[in-house]
């Protein structure tokens, strides 16, 4: 008897924790939708061994990112392309194929800043000296 008290117990605690995280996790379009659309780099940061500075991205050669609602990123660059997912509703996590370049494979991580910008900073690999993009959403 005390064994099917305490299996009924557990089984209890486990659909309680079970309903819990299912409440917590938004489908994937719902997440994709902070994100989705076209933006267009506005400026960069830079720094090559000393301190950095933000530098405007040049309006003659528009540099511009796609995140669609299914999960595809589509690069600026015509050789690159790859997928992103939304965690904690707010960090973008962005994984990139090239096919030529001396970068093959990298991972990024973009957030939404509270002025509407799109900030994005490659975390694998790194910017030794530091880097960051800032893009505006054009569509």
């Amino acid at each position: 008897m005390k064994i099917t008290y305490t299996s009924l117990l557990f089984f209890i605690l486990l659909s309680a924790f079970q309903c819990q995280h299912q409440e917590d996790i938004k489908p994937r379009s719902e997440n994709n939708a902070i994100v989705t659309g076209k933006w267009q780099l506005e400026e960069y940061y830079m720094s090559i061994g000393g301190p950095g500075s933000w530098t405007k991205a040049d309006p003659a050669q528009p540099s511009i990112i796609e995140f669609k609602a299914n999960g595809d990123y589509i690069s600026g660059k015509e050789d690159c392309s790859g997928q992103y997912s939304v965690a904690n509703g707010q960090d973008i996590i962005i994984t990139v194929s090239c096919s030529t370049g001396y970068v093959k494979q990298s991972e990024l991580i973009g957030k939404i800043q509270p002025t509407g910008e799109l900030t994005i900073v490659p975390t694998s690999p790194t910017c030794i000296e530091g880097c960051s993009y800032k893009y505006k959403r054009i569509k």
